[in-house]
């Protein structure tokens, strides 16, 4: 009896790997972007992580620290979807991911309201107030996301890779920059100004061109979830790798100063 009982979950348990992963997409292409490119960028994102709290482990660095910690979360989670291919798990996990992505801007946007007001006026309670609401309206776009004519599929016939609609695409596009990224650069332009010291200043543009370079990321990982195009997906996955890569270093670079 328990030989047969062995059996039958062996059985199982095979049948289960079977069913997701029969129709995965793991081309040699997406594992090296997926495993060895996502795969550095992670790493590098915890190496900046590192040094940041190693300078100071005040609760702006701890601010600041988190739009390095969330896109690695965002990019870790694809370790584990990429080679599945059962679609409700797919897209919950890609829903996460597209959300984790958007949502860690808005980090980059606290520690500049700091900066320029200070914790005493940007308290805790504003602060999650502030990201609360940023947070709620993206997820909103849950009920755009799960409408395959409006929103997102993602199963064999796409590849499994997401393929989005317009709505959904200027639905987060629009919250995006309309609530995060051009709030930063107001912001960023206002605290320049008040810069005297010509290093200070000379490093605050390396942080605006750092924050324009991971914003441009952002918007061409989405856009090419939308154009859903082969090359352009390839193209666009070296200019993310790339742009992420001197974007992080650059805001980590521009802001040495304000982090310790």
């Amino acid at each position: 009896m328990n030989i047969i009982l062995k059996i039958i979950i062996c059985y199982s348990d095979k049948n289960l790997i079977n069913i997701l992963f029969q129709e995965s997409s793991l081309t040699l292409v997406r594992i090296i972007t997926v495993y060895f490119v996502q795969g550095f960028l992670v790493a590098f994102f915890i190496y900046l992580v590192y040094k940041i709290i190693k300078r100071d482990r005040k609760r702006l660095n701890y601010i600041f620290s988190f739009q390095y910690i969330i896109p690695a979360i965002a990019l870790s989670i694809n370790f584990f979807y990429a080679p599945l291919a059962v679609e409700s798990v797919v897209l919950i996990l890609n829903f996460i991911t597209t959300i984790l992505t958007a949502f860690s801007t808005i980090f980059n946007l606290l520690f500049i309201l700091i900066l320029l007001k200070s914790e005493k006026v940007i308290n805790t309670k504003k602060q999650i107030l502030f990201t609360a609401i940023y947070c709620i309206a993206l997820v909103m776009s849950i009920f755009i996301y799960y409408n395959p004519n409006i929103g997102i599929t993602m199963n064999g016939t796409t590849n499994w890779l997401p393929a989005w609609k317009w709505p959904l695409f200027f639905y987060i596009i629009a919250i995006y920059i309309f609530y995060a990224v051009l709030p930063s650069y107001y912001y960023t332009v206002k605290v320049y100004r008040r810069f005297e010291d010509k290093d200070l200043k000379k490093k605050w543009r390396v942080f605006i061109i750092g924050n324009t370079a991971l914003y441009t990321v952002i918007i061409l990982i989405f856009l090419s979830n939308t154009l859903n195009i082969a090359i352009i997906r390839t193209i666009f996955s070296i200019l993310s790798g790339i742009l992420s890569i001197l974007g992080a270093y650059g805001t980590y670079y521009g802001v040495l100063r304000q982090l310790e």
